[in-house]
């Protein structure tokens, strides 16, 4: 509470966020959740786990402008009962899936007409048999974050 010479406390004007929203469903490897890593900064990257997913799968993460609530089940028959898209799929980048987790990344360019810009994230995983076929298609929450700068 007192002034102090050579010191300096910058704070940023426009701060990242991350909100997790919605529920995610269940799958063979538990209750599939999405949870941010670290924030949306300009100039960084955007970082996301996922966990609670089944143990031989391909994770889909889906990054988007918008938000909706679409049965899986209307988007593939291995769509599970109670499992929802909620983000617009405007960006989809397949990762597998290592011990029921996932992490995924998103270059945040230094631009600033990005600055303030709202994305959404969900993660949904494709569960593989021994073969190789799709056994069950479920997804977690889902996540708006919003870009910050200083």
């Amino acid at each position: 509470g007192l002034p102090s010479a050579c010191f300096a406390r910058y704070v940023s004007l426009c701060p990242a966020t991350s909100v997790p929203w919605g529920t995610g469903c269940n799958g063979s490897g538990g209750v599939n959740t999405l949870t941010t890593a670290s924030l949306p900064w300009l100039g960084s990257t955007f970082d996301t786990v996922a966990a609670g997913l089944p143990q031989i799968a391909i994770g889909i993460a889906a990054f988007g402008f918008g938000t909706g609530s679409v049965p899986l089940s209307a988007v593939m028959p291995q769509g599970g009962q109670g499992c929802s898209l909620f983000v617009s799929p405007d960006l989809l980048l397949a990762h597998l899936v290592s011990a029921g987790t996932m992490s995924s990344s998103l270059p945040i360019p230094a631009a600033g007409q990005l600055l303030g810009l709202s994305l959404h994230h969900q993660v949904l995983p494709l569960e593989l048999d021994a073969t190789g076929a799709i056994v069950s298609f479920t997804s977690t929450n889902a996540i708006t974050a919003t870009i910050g700068g200083f």
